[in-house]
């Protein structure tokens, strides 16, 4: 594993910064982007309030301190890193309440010129929105110390605003909490946050929400989406809850979403339980996701049947079984997308059952999308015993992707060709063997967009191989290609000599 010095110094954004700390910043700043860079290799991340971000959620106020002093002076105050958007959403997230009033405190609460635009009438339900929605993830000691705080410091009636899809992630304890203080009440006053809990499986939020009465009427509703969704997640105990508790019932989402998703016995219950049925949605969703047993279940049981959607999405998933029995069994067939998408995956014995036992065929898609996804013993198969073909899109899109033994069979045994795009692809792409191939080959033209993709690429090799090629080209695009702002300097120097 590489040194944490060696993982800085070639992270060009992070060096840069680290040399611009270099005149009197404390090690500890050093420290945290070392560790930062260490915990974020490979990873995209976005450069705004990364620092500030990462030492909140380590719980670093020291650290913390440093860097808002660092983004206040004239040398620091431009960089992104240190921008403290974010801040207080982070750490509300993170539970750190002592960074919380921090920020109180030193008056950055919104983060200051960050993109947290609120005005003083709304900050504090927006804090109180984020306390309750982050609740549930924080260890139990830590789940209502925000929440309390917020509740402390701001007025009553500026709380109230909470929206259900906040107030749906809160933990149990934090919604005694507000309901005993006639907090939050849009909330709790909105169905949907019944539905929400519902659908997320909060079998205890959800008890909560319903069985407290208050002035002997319940203040919370639900509607079918309720069931609906926890049918759809698998959550049979709140379905079965919900049916014998409630009267709103579900529609046939119900049990589409269950099938759909493979979840058997949420699909039984409502089957011997409940009327509302399914749609043929159902069976097409259980035979595309896979769930061979769902669709067996589905045809014996129900008649509501299946589409061509059925076989045509098994196939794309490679389901062999699923689309046998399909076939054996329904009538209701399937269209050239089953085996366009069989192919594209590279289901081989998906597409050998189709062509052997079906009669809608593929189009050229079948064998475009295979090229795209480097599946050559799929090509082969379609080359050999099918006469759709392909379009130049294969090359192309072999040639973007990287698929050099793609590339060479297609050039090789079909006579569709490609588009300069094959080679211009491949130059910005940095794919040397396949743009000696095409260029060997004659199949596609060394053009300043192929030269100017290698070059603005960063592939040297790639475009010293196309620069011999035509002295033309090469003058046409040397102008062009020392004018790319993105080009280093240490390429234009190459390109020149």
């Amino acid at each position: 594993m590489a040194s944490p010095s060696t993982l800085v110094l070639t992270n060009r954004p992070l060096f840069r910064l680290i040399m611009g700390f270099i005149d009197g910043v404390p090690g500890h700043i050093m420290s945290l982007v070392t560790d930062f860079q260490r915990g974020h290799r490979g990873v995209p991340w976005s450069a705004t309030g990364a620092l500030p971000r990462a030492a909140i959620q380590r719980g670093d106020l020291e650290t913390l301190r440093h860097l808002r002093k660092l983004s206040t002076t004239k040398t620091f105050q431009s960089r992104p890193e240190l921008a403290f958007d974010g801040a207080t959403r982070c750490a509300i997230q993170f539970g750190q309440l002592e960074i919380v009033q921090y920020l109180a405190d030193t008056e950055i609460l919104l983060g200051g010129n960050s993109a947290e635009h609120l005005t003083s009438r709304t900050v504090g339900s927006t804090l109180m929105g984020w306390a309750v929605r982050y609740s549930e993830a924080l260890k139990s000691e830590k789940k209502l110390e925000i929440v309390e705080w917020v509740a402390g410091n701001y007025p009553r009636s500026v709380l109230r605003d909470v929206k259900a899809e906040d107030l749906s992630r809160a933990a149990v304890p934090v919604l005694i909490f507000l309901k005993e203080r006639g907090l939050a009440t849009s909330g709790f006053e909105d169905p949907r946050v019944v539905d929400l809990v519902a659908t997320m499986g909060k079998i205890e939020a959800l008890q909560f929400l319903l069985e407290r009465e208050e002035e002997s009427r319940r203040m919370e509703r639900c509607t079918s989406d309720a069931m609906d969704g926890a049918a759809a997640n698998g959550h049979l105990q709140i379905v079965q809850y919900l049916h014998e508790q409630r009267t709103e019932g579900c529609t046939v989402a119900a049990m589409d979403g269950a099938a759909r998703n493979g979840f058997m016995e949420a699909v039984q219950f409502l089957h011997t339980q409940r009327t509302e049925g399914c749609t043929v949605a159902a069976l097409d969703g259980a035979a595309r996701n896979g769930h061979f047993d769902m669709v067996k279940f589905l045809h014996i049981n129900r008649r509501e049947g299946c589409s061509t959607a059925a076989m045509d999405g098994a196939a794309a998933g490679g389901f062999l079984e699923i689309v046998q029995f399909l076939h054996e069994h329904r009538s209701e067939g399937c269209t050239s997308k089953a085996m366009n998408g069989a192919a594209r995956s590279g289901h081989l014995e998906v597409v050998r059952f189709l062509h052997d036992n079906r009669t809608e065929g593929c189009t050229t898609d079948a064998m475009d999308g295979a090229a795209l996804l480097g599946r050559l013993s799929v090509i082969q198969f379609l080359h050999e015993n099918r006469e759709e073909g392909c379009t130049t899109r294969a090359i192309d899109g072999a040639a973007w992707r990287g698929h050099p033994d793609v590339v060479e069979y297609l050039v090789k045994t079909r006579s569709e060709g490609c588009t300069s795009k094959a080679m211009d692809t491949a130059c910005q792409n940095g794919y040397l063997k396949i743009v000696r191939f095409l260029h060997e080959q004659g199949r596609a033209l060394c053009t300043t967009g192929a030269m100017d993709s290698a070059a603005s690429g960063g592939h040297l090799e790639i475009y010293s191989s196309l620069e011999r090629t035509d002295t033309k080209v090469r003058m046409n695009t040397l102008s062009s290609v020392l004018q790319l702002k993105h080009v280093e300097p240490r390429l234009r120097l190459v390109i020149l000599v």
